[in-house]
C-alpha cells in the first residue's frame, strides 16, 4: 500500500534519514514501498522532553530518523518501555504501550510514535511540546544526544523566499 504525503509549501519531511524540502506550492508525493517517514511537525526537540513518555517518544523518533544505521537504540527503547509498562497507571495505558512496543519490534517506528503521543496527553497540554502542536515548525536544526554522542539533522523552518 502506497503512502501519500501532502506537503505544504516549504514543509520538510525526513524519509529514510534524508531531509526533503517541498517547493513553494502544495504537493503530494507518493512512497510506493515502505520507508521511515516523519514530518517536521512531528519531531520533538530535546528541550521539549519533560517526562518519561517524552523521553520514550524522543528515543523512538531518533531510531526512526537513524533507521538506516540499524537498531542502534532498541536496547534503550526496550528498557524504558518495560519500565513505563510496569509503572503504567491503568490497563488502557498498558495497552497503548504494548501496541507501541509491537510496532517498534516490527520496525514501524512512526506507528509507534502515534501510540506514544496518545500517552503524552497531559505533557502536550501542560508543556506545549512541539510534537503535540499541530503544524508548528521547530528550530533550524534537530539536535539530539544519545549516550553522549551528539547528532544533528537539519530541518530548518522558514528559510525560503516569499
Amino acid at each position: 500500500m502506497a503512502l501519500r504525503l501532502r506537503l505544504k509549501p516549504f514543509e520538510k519531511v525526513i524519509i529514510n534519514g534524508c531531509v526533503v524540502t517541498n517547493g513553494n506550492r502544495r504537493n503530494t508525493i507518493t512512497l510506493s514501498n515502505f520507508g521511515h517517514v516523519i514530518k517536521s511537525k512531528d519531531i520533538m526537540q530535546p528541550e521539549d522532553v519533560r517526562s518519561d513518555y517524552g523521553k520514550f517518544y524522543f528515543l523512538v523518533q531518533t531510531q526512526l530518523i537513524e533507521a538506516q544505521k540499524g537498531h542502534i537504540h532498541i536496547n534503550e527503547i526496550n528498557k524504558l518501555g518495560s519500565q513505563l509498562y510496569l509503572a503504567a497507571a491503568n490497563a488502557e495505558e498498558r495497552s497503548a504501550l504494548m501496541k507501541a512496543l509491537d510496532f517498534i519490534h516490527m520496525g514501524d517506528f512512526y506507528k509507534a510514535l502515534v501510540y506514544i503521543r496518545t500517552l503524552m496527553g497531559e505533557e502536550c497540554v501542560n508543556q506545549g511540546a512541539s510534537v503535540c502542536s499541530q503544524g508548528k515548525e521547530t528550530g533550524s536544526v534537530f539536535t539530539y544526544s544519545i549516550d553522549g554522542d551528539e547528532h544533528e539533522t537539519h530541518i530548518s523552518a522558514g528559510e525560503h523566499s516569499a
